[in-house]
């Protein structure tokens, strides 16, 4: 005789029926962390300074002085315990239900460096740090860019906030954005964009996401909004080139920030 979780007569659940509808769910990959800063430990270790966060509900306060054992001469990923651990790997793989801190690279006796930056592309979020400049000279055709893109699937919505740092060698150049899927399709994509007002522009909010400058900047700060249905799933990337073809360099600096997450329905 099985089991029964519900006793009640008549609407009762097995064992074996609860357990094969209740499977654990395994952690997203590549979860971040707030509230720590990674350093390097004494030798193959790497440390976090004193601080305070939350995971899964729980405070963890970390008072300096735990480290965990890196791997010499590998680039190291290392992760937090809900219980205030520290673990790591070299595979850039969430080995449990531990959230990542950064990444620490070693030579064969010692931590060289260590960067809270690495970029989340999951199935629910996306956080992707520009790591340098990009450029684009006399061009009014539209680019992939080279770090702003991701995987979605059939029938996703996203909605993605787009914090970029933008060179605008004149008013005669402009930038343009869009959205667009290598081997699928999109349904819709609005883009609603405003800019720091300290280089002189405009607002715009339209589905074409043209962003009008009124003259050059440089460093100009830049928050874009978009909502994006897929048709069929690909490779979604920001797209973007000079409005107006114009001989200057237009610049996507580094240090621009894509955030993204999916709507779930």
């Amino acid at each position: 005789m099985s089991t029964t979780i519900f006793p009640e007569s008549g609407d009762q659940i097995t064992e074996a029926a609860w357990s094969a509808q209740n499977q654990s769910l395994s952690v997203a990959e590549r979860y971040r962390v707030s509230g720590y800063t990674l350093s390097a430990g004494t030798g193959l270790n790497a440390n976090v300074a004193a601080g305070t966060c939350v995971v899964n509900g729980y405070h963890i306060v970390s008072d300096a002085t735990q480290a965990v054992s890196v791997t010499a001469s590998q680039t190291n990923y290392i992760w937090l315990n809900e219980d205030g651990t520290l673990s790591s790997n070299t595979t850039g793989t969430n080995p449990g239900s531990e959230l990542l801190l950064g990444t620490a690279v070693t030579d064969g006796s010692g931590v060289t460096s260590v960067s809270h930056k690495y970029d989340i592309k999951n199935a629910q979020n996306v956080l992707i740090v520009k790591p340098s400049d990009e450029t684009v000279n006399n061009s009014s055709t539209y680019q992939d860019d080279d770090h702003f893109q991701f995987p979605v699937s059939d029938g996703d919505q996203w909605h993605i906030r787009l914090m970029l740092l933008l060179d605008n060698p004149s008013a005669s150049a402009d930038f343009k954005f869009q959205f667009a899927i290598s081997g699928g399709s999109l349904t819709t994509v609005g883009i609603f964009a405003e800019f720091d007002y300290s280089g002189a522009g405009s607002y715009k909010s339209s589905t074409d996401g043209v962003l009008n400058y009124n003259n050059a900047v440089t460093d100009s700060p830049v928050v874009m909004d978009a909502y994006v249905f897929v048709t069929t799933g690909g490779t979604l990337a920001l797209q973007w080139a000079q409005n107006s073809a114009y001989a200057g360099n237009s610049v996507v600096n580094q240090n621009s920030v894509m955030m993204a997450r999916r709507i779930l329905g």
